[in-house]
């Protein structure tokens, strides 16, 4: 019976944190507004940590390691008590192993690897968001800089247009040219709206990540230029 008691001791803050652990519910993602889309640095920490704030599973780990810190802190300071014995046979385990105050301190170290495990996951879910961010982020850049090139061009032909259309009723232009210049408006205009839906795809995704519910993205695009 004493063996087994033994051989048992030192699994107790372990049980006592895998159960905690298991009473643990994910938190439900607030609304928000994209604070930013640019590429800037302070940008891409913004959006990781709405991002780690929207994860259920990176605030299970985050609160799995808080309650181990807890655990750990609590049962380093009762770890002293495994001195507290009438049984001579117990303190001479005490000191030369295989006694109480040993099963505790194995609990502990044990603790302390499954709180070590639990920081990695973070950091690992952290670093494929923080990827995942910057993918969309630099997507998003390209498609924006590609429909203002495109914008840009637009008003230019129609401004060629324009010009060319007084010409040819002053009889200084033709028709076919004129013509020429209306294809290219309607073809850069179709660009123009093909970039645009594929921004909102990649803005869609960027705000699923972070947890943003918005009605549009008309008022984020706004935000995200102020």
């Amino acid at each position: 019976m004493e063996k087994l008691e033994k051989s048992t001791m030192n699994h107790k803050i372990i049980i006592i944190f895998w159960l905690l652990l298991l009473w643990i519910r994910p938190a439900g993602a607030q609304q928000k507004q994209l604070p930013c889309l640019n590429l800037s640095q302070g940008c891409q920490r913004l959006l990781l940590e709405l991002a780690m704030e929207n994860s259920n599973e990176f605030l299970v780990l985050r609160e799995q390691e808080e309650i181990g810190k807890r655990l750990l802190e609590n049962q380093s300071d009762k770890a002293w008590t495994a001195w507290i014995t009438a049984d001579p046979i117990s303190l001479v385990q005490n000191v030369f192993g295989g006694g109480r105050k040993q099963d505790i301190e194995l609990a502990l170290a044990q603790l302390k690897v499954e709180l070590t495990k639990l920081k990695i996951k973070q950091e690992s879910l952290a670093n494929s968001y923080g990827e995942n961010i910057l993918l969309l982020l630099s997507e998003y850049s390209r498609l924006d800089s590609e429909k203002t090139r495109l914008e840009s061009r637009v008003r230019i032909k129609r401004t060629q247009m324009t010009i060319a259309r007084i010409e040819y009723l002053q009889g200084g232009s033709s028709h076919s040219e004129m013509s020429r210049f209306r294809e290219k408006v309607e073809d850069f205009s179709e660009k123009i709206e093909s970039l645009s839906e594929q921004s909102k795809e990649v803005l869609l995704e960027l705000q699923k990540l972070v947890g943003v519910v918005e009605n549009g993205l008309e008022k984020n695009l706004v935000d995200s230029a102020n």
